[in-house]
């Protein structure tokens, strides 16, 4: 007898959870699915070269646990008698993040695929938008810079020239430290305490970079 499997993996964007978001994902993952006792899910986080797996996140939640990680796995398999008839896995590891979900029923597939993609939408970080033009925007200011910075100093204009130099240097280190994760990081699970501001590094290299290019831009112009 024939039968028809819906699968899919969906390719996510950038990612905040604190330690409360981490029961409403897994109320989100488990709502009308059924899994075994002797096949319960399983959650996994990385700290370094040590992993930590539970089967739920209470029971992650009572392991010590590093302050932040960036790699988190959920993974869940739904039965219907001895067959499998529908799977959730999530994997968010330092720079990438999916959903890969497979479903026999279309009605199932489709409301986990909505629930999931609506909940990573509703907890993404405030920077998600600047990163995803982040390396376009800066390739473009350390061109620019560069190019800028060595015809004004060869004109004569030496501030001008410096200010674009310093331009040119703080895109690269910042360049630098966006692609190590050091801010603006793809990945970020919280398990301290609850923070309602952008973690401070994150705000001074922002707008260290913001004040540098206004200042250049006040320089050309005036």
């Amino acid at each position: 007898m024939a039968q028809t499997k819906h699968h899919e993996i969906v390719g996510l964007g950038p990612v905040l959870l604190r330690r409360q978001d981490l029961f409403v994902l897994e109320k989100t993952i488990l709502d009308g699915l059924s899994p075994r006792p002797e096949w319960p899910p399983i959650l996994c986080i990385e700290d370094g070269s040590v992993e930590v797996s539970a089967s739920s996140v209470q029971e992650l939640l009572e392991h010590p646990l590093p302050a932040c990680t960036d790699s988190l796995r959920f993974t869940v398999s739904s039965w219907a008698g001895n067959e499998i008839d529908a799977s959730v896995e999530i994997r968010l590891h330092r720079n990438h993040g999916a959903v890969q979900l497979s479903a026999d029923n279309r009605t199932l597939f489709l409301g986990k695929r909505a629930a999931l993609l609506e909940y990573f939408r509703d907890h993404r970080p405030w920077y998600a938008r600047i990163k995803r033009a982040f390396p376009f925007l800066n390739g473009a200011l350390i061109t620019g810079a560069a190019i800028g910075g060595g015809t004004a100093l060869r004109e004569g204009e030496t501030w001008l020239g410096l200010l674009l130099v310093a331009l040119f240097a703080s895109s690269l280190v910042f360049g630098y430290m966006e692609g190590r994760q050091r801010v603006f990081p793809f990945v970020r699970v919280l398990f301290g305490q609850s923070k309602t501001r952008p973690p401070a590094l994150e705000l001074v290299v922002a707008a260290c970079a913001v004040l540098t290019v206004i200042i250049a831009v006040i320089a050309l112009f005036f």
